[in-house]
């Protein structure tokens, strides 16, 4: 019965860093056990690779080191790949994983990357079309530097985002509003059908990895994971 309530899977939707051999790539975990977990990424590891996983975002730890966590790619299959856990449930119980199994990765529900993209913004009674850049995006809204305090705490607005490949016009709501020395307004997107939401993550994605990509690697983890 223990074993049965170990190995019981839960959705998740959390950046990871996947570390081999010193090259350190991101990706995300899709579902999760204390026993192993689901990935989904561009260029994963073949089946029988050693490797480690942490949390893109520090949140998760807010002292000390990074909990790395050991596993196996045990199957692989188009942008995707199963691991196994190669250490003791009762250790992985008391870290990150064992906060994904328990349900307490409410803190982030969808991913927030720093991205400046093109964006207009229409409000409701008034003619003129907003132009602004945002300073961090997600599926969720945008926080977007807008000089003109033409934005109020929630009101309603148009947005449109001008991503690379295609442009998402979103009905958003004001949740936090700027000021005069700080221009920055935070909107909530409010009715994002499912092809907004997919080509958002998909942007997003592409857009993380690219940003981890552009950082150099880290001459003591590459030493110290090397396993040639």
């Amino acid at each position: 019965m223990l074993e049965t309530r170990q190995a019981r899977r839960f959705d998740c939707d959390e950046a990871v860093d996947c570390e081999v051999r010193g090259q350190v790539r991101v990706a995300f975990v899709r579902d999760v056990s204390l026993t192993g977990a689901r990935l989904q990424g561009v260029n994963l590891p073949p089946v029988g690779t050693l490797l480690r996983l942490s949390p893109t975002f520090s949140e998760w730890l807010p002292c000390g080191p990074r909990a790395w966590v050991y596993a196996q790619v045990c199957w692989t299959r188009e942008g995707e790949a199963g691991l196994r856990f190669l250490e003791p449930s009762s250790r992985l119980a008391l870290n990150w994983v064992g906060r994904l199994c328990n349900g307490r990765n409410e803190r982030r529900s969808s991913i927030r990357v720093a991205t400046e993209v093109y964006m207009e913004i229409k409000v409701p009674g008034v003619r003129r079309t907003y132009e602004a850049l945002s300073l961090d995006l997600s599926q969720g809204g945008v926080q977007a530097r807008l000089p003109d305090q033409v934005l109020r705490e929630g009101s309603i607005a148009k947005v449109s985002v001008c991503l690379p490949w295609t442009v998402i016009d979103a009905p958003a709501q004001v949740i936090r509003q700027g000021a005069d020395d700080r221009p920055q307004h935070s909107l909530q997107f409010t009715n994002l059908d499912h092809y907004q939401a997919d080509a958002l993550g998909d942007f997003l994605r592409q857009e993380l990895a690219a940003q981890k990509q552009a950082k150099a690697a880290d001459p003591f983890l590459a030493r110290l994971f090397n396993r040639d």
